[in-house]
């Protein structure tokens, strides 16, 4: 048995499986999943760490629309 399945897991698999998931996103596709992540991250936080909420809401709404044209620029 191989290192990668001693636990059950086939990384070959896992990898091969990753890999054409991610071929079939986009940069655009990507940024609204990371951009929906982030705002249940953030909610999550608003309700354990007032500090880290208030320094995610110093990011101004010019510098995410600034971040989000640099991102689709990338394509």
């Amino acid at each position: 048995m191989s290192n990668n399945n001693q636990n059950g897991l086939d990384l070959n698999k896992l990898e091969q499986k990753l890999d054409e998931s991610l071929s079939n996103e986009t940069s655009h596709s990507l940024t609204n999943w990371l951009e929906e992540k982030r705002m249940t991250n953030n909610k999550a936080r608003e309700y354990t760490s007032p500090l880290i909420e208030e320094l995610l809401n110093e990011v101004t709404p010019e510098e995410m629309e600034r971040t989000n044209r640099e991102m689709e620029n990338m394509d």
